[in-house]
């Protein structure tokens, strides 16, 4: 990542020099992408940022100004800022217009199936994915891997376990690493504590995606690593985070973080102080507009909630979660609900 900067500084001076604006942007660009990686998330942003100003000033060609808005989006998918990906996308869009340019359809329909699993759309976004798959294939099949890992994540939401590790295991063969989202699946599974291993092979490895989602990484090592019963090993992911906030500088991060600090804190024994940070989590996703993660903080306060013999709020957590579910066609989780509510009777 250091030389990586390197030669991306190098890339802007020369472009400034020869009066480039290609060369600068994408030096700019590239930039901005290793210091993400490296967790200088302001100066990454910020480079970023000059490189999009660039391309809106009209004076860089439209291949290199594609490459640049399609990395722009990228860096913040990999930091679960879907506010800004949201924006720069109708930046995008608008900008494709003016230069009478077609954007790369596979990625463009991959990033709105992200977007919509947010949302709760899953249907939607599955058909998103599965037809842009060929396209993908055909255009940028460096990113197939990356459909497959959100293929994944779809079926994981709807309680489709088979079909989630079905597409977890094809990601994983196209080169993309499909965490967190396999390791969720193997706590499902029953199998733990090998999820705490591979969050922490992903967290190690050096490429570029799983260093810019370090933050998403290590706060579902917390979760994970709590789960396992390894709760030193989830201690010391919190605290890492705790030091470094500026890897968890999104609401979804943050919201990821407050629920890893319930699950630290429910296990030492801090029941009360749990579900605060768990009703904390709940209101930054409400804020962001997540029905599925909605969903599943509900029905974990309501686990929590059993478990401190409150089985009168824990109904209510367990009604409203049953009612998100059942819109998004999660019927798996439907019956989960409806399960727990039968056994508060």
């Amino acid at each position: 990542l250091d030389g990586a900067v390197a030669h991306a500084q190098h890339a802007i001076e020369l472009g400034r020099q020869l009066d480039d604006p290609d060369v600068e942007a994408l030096g700019l660009e590239y930039c901005g992408l290793a210091l993400l990686s490296r967790g200088e998330v302001r100066r990454g942003i910020a480079q970023q940022d000059e490189a999009a100003a660039l391309v809106l000033s009209g004076g860089v060609s439209p291949w290199a100004g594609s490459m640049i808005y399609c990395a722009v989006i990228w860096g913040c998918l990999n930091r679960v800022d879907w506010e800004r990906a949201g924006q720069w996308t109708q930046h995008f869009t608008r900008w494709c217009e003016s230069v009478r340019m077609a954007p790369f359809p596979g990625l463009c329909r991959l990033h709105r199936a992200e977007v919509l699993v947010v949302r709760g759309e899953l249907s939607e976004a599955e058909e998103e994915i599965v037809d842009c798959q060929r396209q993908l294939a055909a255009s940028a099949p460096y990113a197939e891997g990356d459909a497959y890992r959100v293929l994944g994540e779809i079926r994981l939401a709807r309680g489709n376990w088979d079909g989630a590790a079905d597409a977890f295991r094809r990601s994983y063969e196209l080169g993309w690493d499909p965490q967190p989202g396999r390791a969720l699946l193997q706590v499902r599974q029953g199998h733990a504590d090998a999820a705490v291993r591979a969050l922490e092979r992903s967290i190690e490895a050096p490429g570029w995606a799983n260093q810019q989602r370090k933050g998403l990484l290590l706060s579902h090592l917390v979760i994970v690593a709590v789960a396992a019963g390894q709760l030193d090993r989830a201690r010391h992911a919190l605290q890492h985070l705790n030091d470094n906030p500026e890897q968890w500088s999104t609401p979804a991060l943050e919201a990821n973080v407050l629920r890893a600090r319930a699950e630290v804190a429910f296990a030492e024994g801090a029941h009360s102080a749990a579900i605060v940070y768990m009703r904390q989590a709940l209101q930054q996703w409400q804020n962001i507009g997540s029905p599925l993660n909605i969903a599943s903080l509900r029905l974990r306060i309501a686990e929590l909630l059993v478990a401190d013999n409150d089985h009168a709020t824990a109904d209510l957590e367990l009604s409203a979660a049953e009612g998100i579910f059942r819109q998004a066609g999660a019927m798996e989780l439907v019956d989960n609900c409806v399960e727990m509510r039968r056994a508060l009777r």
